[in-house]
């Protein structure tokens, strides 16, 4: 997956987070494409910003966090898409289901 930032220089324990982050998405989604990892920093708010970029089935998936503290923004962002991801495959495999119901 693809790290880019804006108005922050990741330290190797940063990217190291981000990395395993996006291996964990890989590893649950196999299928999943196009991966991008976008993280900001706003100084007048002091804030993190994180945001993840993804395509699975033909379908673009998006998810951004803000936060005070990087780790627990980088964790929530990537909980939210992979919470998208499993109703994406949740919704996917009763379609095939029911498609077999009806043959």
């Amino acid at each position: 997956m693809k790290i880019t930032t804006k108005d922050i220089a990741l330290t190797e324990s940063m990217k190291v987070d981000v990395e395993e982050k996006a291996n964990h998405l890989q590893h649950l989604f196999p299928d999943l494409a196009n991966g991008h990892f976008h993280i900001i920093y706003h100084a007048s708010y002091e804030e993190f910003e994180c945001e993840i970029h993804a395509s699975n089935h033909d379908e673009v998936f998006f998810a951004k966090e803000k936060g005070k503290e990087f780790l627990p923004t980088l964790t929530h962002v990537t909980k939210a898409l992979q919470h998208q991801l499993e109703k994406q495959k949740t919704k996917h495999s009763i379609k095939h289901e029911n498609h077999g119901l009806q043959g």
